[in-house]
């Protein structure tokens, strides 16, 4: 139970590195208008990867850590 739990916690800390980076990014290209329609593209994007890193579960179907979630959260990044 308890390498379960850490393994849980190990997975919440490289979801939260990539979130925290992920808001750092974003905060750095966003834009308050569509003036510019690549960089408003580019903030949608950047929002729907902020979107989909949330929504990235920390347990599988079994109730186990899942296996690299840092690698499939920093997919997410690639735009």
């Amino acid at each position: 139970m308890e390498v379960g739990v850490k393994a849980v916690m190990t997975n919440a800390l490289e979801v939260q590195m990539v979130l925290l980076e992920t808001v750092k990014r974003f905060e750095k290209i966003k834009v308050y208008d569509n003036s510019d329609p690549v960089a408003f593209q580019t903030m949608l994007a950047l929002g729907k990867s902020l979107k989909n890193i949330l929504d990235q579960p920390l347990l599988n179907n079994e109730g186990e850590a899942v296996q690299n979630i840092r690698y499939k959260c920093e997919g997410y990044l690639e735009i």
